[in-house]
């Protein structure tokens, strides 16, 4: 039967790099963006002249109403054209006097100050039927169709995909199916997107690490920002051993310095726990190694978000006395598989 679900398992991760071969996604992406921009522009030739290196830049006119908005294209700036012909085929494009609105978000920007990575987060909401308002410079708030908000980045993609994959793909609802009034430790928080989810599901208490202190903060924003109260945020990340070191923040092009804790320590301060979702970017190998069987024998089921082949962390939790069910990799990443397993405590007949 193991061998089975070993051959399901890498015959799954070997689909899966057939469907991301670069030649065969870049030929239907360049026909997808093409595709938009002709929809979208009263000339869209004029880009070819400039990805071909015949001319080095060109205003295409982009068919918005009630005027028509011109944009000077560059081999650097196409991207932008590209977004803007995405929102106007949508029909979530005003264009009028220098400034663009996209209905039915509650934001304006003006002609010269288009980004590509603003214009992504509106495409990503406006797909998913999320609200953006405006915040501050640096921030939307996007309300959720039950009424959650959360500040985001504005230029960080990071923050509503997660929002995306949490409440929009409901990636967790098939292992939370009842979490009313349980203890969940909440291992990797990001933004405060799995600690709100938890809670709205009826957790009596979500006790979460988040070790970025950017992430970190914006997470203690959005608990405030929705009036929660049973959530126990903590700045640090969950590791073997105590330390202090240098992490990469999370979608970022940098290092932070982070407090980690080991699981041992953090399972023994708690107690008794219902669940543990964790998903810290690799470092699930090092702390699964190393935690020891009485820390899991206080432990219910486990959510975990595997970033590598997930052998061994299966072993760990059989070894414990957990039955454990590996999902198939959603995708591949630097060549590793990256997908969820759940376990759950075997009940004792005793």
């Amino acid at each position: 039967m193991k061998g089975a679900k070993s051959l399901s398992f890498s015959i799954s991760i070997f689909l899966i790099r057939i469907t991301h071969v670069r030649f065969l996604m870049a030929i239907r992406d360049y026909f997808y963006a093409f595709l938009n921009l002709i929809l979208g522009c009263k000339n869209p030739w004029g880009l070819l002249l400039i990805l071909l290196g015949f001319r080095n830049k060109v205003a295409i006119k982009v068919k918005s109403k009630p005027e028509t908005l011109s944009i000077s294209a560059t081999k650097r700036n196409y991207k932008i054209l590209y977004y803007i012909c995405l929102l106007r085929n949508q029909q979530r494009l005003v264009f009028q006097k220098g400034y663009l609105v996209f209905p039915p978000h509650r934001l304006v920007l003006k002609q010269d100050e288009l980004l590509k990575e603003r214009l992504a987060v509106i495409l990503l909401a406006s797909k998913w039927g999320l609200l953006l308002s405006e915040y501050n410079e640096k921030h939307y708030v996007v309300t959720l169709k039950n009424g959650l908000k959360f500040k985001v980045r504005k230029d960080n993609l990071a923050d509503i995909n997660a929002i995306i994959e949490t409440f929009c793909k409901k990636v967790y609802d098939e292992f939370c199916c009842d979490i009313k009034g349980k203890v969940v430790l909440d291992i990797g928080a990001f933004i405060g997107d799995t600690p709100l989810m938890f809670s709205t599901k009826g957790a009596k208490l979500v006790i979460a690490y988040e070790p970025d202190p950017i992430a970190y903060k914006l997470a203690l924003e959005n608990i405030k920002l929705n009036n929660i109260s049973n959530i126990r945020l903590i700045n640090a990340g969950i590791g073997n051993k105590r330390r202090i070191m240098k992490i990469k923040a999370y979608a970022q092009d940098k290092e932070v310095i982070a407090h980690v804790l080991p699981l041992d320590q953090i399972v023994k301060d708690i107690g008794e726990i219902d669940l543990i979702k964790m998903d810290c970017e690799g470092c699930e190998f090092s702390i699964m190694s190393s935690v020891s069987n009485e820390t899991l024998s206080k432990v219910k089921e486990l959510i975990i978000e595997y970033h590598d082949y997930p052998e061994p962390i299966v072993k760990k939790l059989e070894s414990a006395g957990f039955i454990v069910k590996v999902k198939k990799p959603w995708c591949i990443c630097e060549g590793k598989p990256v997908g969820f397993l759940y376990a759950k405590k075997k009940i004792s007949c005793a």
